[in-house]
């Protein structure tokens, strides 16, 4: 039975995705399979059988963003990524969050990538996109950064 489905199913993927889940594999895959896995998520990679993967991209495109209830990004991005998305939002270059943050330009390019993946955001402007339908504002709690 695959996700596509059932509702416990897709509310299971979408609960997980939301709390921030590294990635998913099969119920039925080998041992190889999940060993490859666990090294793809430790290179920040997000492995994603292609139904599941395929799925997940048809629920965002009909709901319009991946995000939880308005007012909240997703889980899954750390404090950094939320505040490389803040400072992508305010139209900073990579080069320019790097100044800003006081880090590397290879780090900031880690984070937006990161970024783009967690939010299945295929470019920054997609990103600033689902930012701005959350309705979180910037600088409230821990959502956006310090100072901003």
């Amino acid at each position: 039975m695959g996700v596509e489905d059932t509702q416990p199913a897709r509310e299971v993927v979408i609960a997980v995705a939301q709390a921030g889940v590294a990635g998913f594999i099969d119920a039925g895959c080998s041992l190889q399979d999940v060993v490859a896995a666990i090294t793809g998520v430790v290179r920040g990679e997000a492995p994603c059988p292609p139904r599941i993967a395929a799925w997940l991209l048809r629920h965002v495109q009909s709901t319009g963003t991946p995000t939880g209830p308005r007012g909240e990004l997703p889980a899954c991005l750390t404090a950094r990524e939320r505040e490389v998305l803040f400072l992508i939002a305010e139209g900073l270059s990579n080069q320019q969050i790097s100044e800003r943050l006081v880090i590397g330009r290879a780090t900031v390019k880690s984070h937006v990538q990161a970024v783009l993946r967690k939010l299945g955001a295929p470019h920054r402007e997609a990103a600033v996109r689902v930012l701005r339908s959350s309705g979180v504002a910037r600088g409230v709690g821990l959502q956006g950064p310090p100072g901003g």
